[in-house]
């Protein structure tokens, strides 16, 4: 079911998540910070995986990859919101999810090229 793709794009989500807020946004990363980025990398890659394969399955000419990504990222921020309203702002919110997804990225492509 799942794959070693899946735990990677979720560990490097998730560690690239704990280390822009520790060092950006968050005065004291607590447990529970620990806990919910964690929920939150886990809740944004069942959303592209979600979406990936339902407009694949719907028309595959579309770019599933980048609606996907799109998607994602505003579960991201959906959840992110919930969870630390009260510790951020909705631009800085959105830009700790923006940030967080693009280096994911980078690195998850960067680390499936080289293995």
């Amino acid at each position: 079911m799942f794959s070693i793709n899946d735990f990677l794009f979720i560990a490097i989500y998730f560690i690239v998540m704990l280390l822009i807020g520790s060092s950006y946004y968050f005065k004291k990363i607590t447990g529970s910070d620990t806990g919910k980025s964690l929920i939150v990398s886990l809740v944004v890659w069942i959303t592209i995986l979600i979406v990936s394969y339902v407009i694949s399955a719907i028309n595959p000419a579309l770019g599933a990859t980048e609606i996907s990504y799109i998607t994602g990222l505003w579960s991201g921020f959906a959840t992110s919101k919930y969870f630390w309203e009260n510790k951020i702002t909705d631009s800085r919110l959105l830009n700790f999810n923006v940030i967080t997804l693009i280096i994911t990225i980078l690195l998850f492509n960067l680390i499936n090229l080289v293995i």
